[in-house]
């Protein structure tokens, strides 16, 4: 670890490095906080860096189609849309090919994830708000339907 490096501690939280002493590692977290270790407790501590071996990253954003949707179109247009949205963003890893894995037969969907790639594992969730809404947008010029559940309430009226 070095600092710069962005980490994730095995408490959950994250952030980038900012200093390193003989006793403790200071991390800057996103919503500029900082967080103070002491080195003997980071030593006996799982952390991810993700950093290393190099900044970029997989990602992945669950989805979920109706049952009456042709799956071979969805996979088309997402990955259609995913590929777009890799070239367009700087954040977007440009020579990743995204992959679509449909993995669930749910209550009222058939699920899915999208696996996307980023350069910077900070930059994910600005891709996967501009993958979220170009999906959305072109789901709905297809006529690809995201379901939802609908609950009906029947009340008894009183004579």
């Amino acid at each position: 670890m070095r600092a710069g490096d962005f980490v994730r501690l095995d408490t959950g939280e994250e952030g980038y490095i900012s200093d390193i002493n003989w006793r403790n590692t200071s991390i800057k977290t996103t919503t500029n906080n900082v967080i103070v270790v002491p080195n003997s407790k980071l030593s006996t501590s799982k952390i991810i860096n993700y950093h290393l071996p190099d900044m970029e990253m997989n990602f992945n954003v669950t989805l979920g189609v109706s049952y009456n949707e042709n799956l071979e179109n969805v996979e088309k247009v997402t990955i259609e849309v995913a590929r777009k949205v890799l070239l367009e963003q700087s954040s977007g890893a440009k020579n990743f090919e995204p992959l679509v894995r449909f993995h669930t037969f749910g209550s009222y969907d058939i699920q899915f994830n999208v696996v996307l790639r980023t350069n910077n594992v900070v930059d994910q969730h600005v891709l996967k708000h501009e993958f979220i809404k170009q999906l959305h947008a072109r789901f709905k010029k297809e006529g690809i339907v995201i379901p939802y559940p609908i609950q009906t309430i029947l009340s008894k009226k009183e004579i």
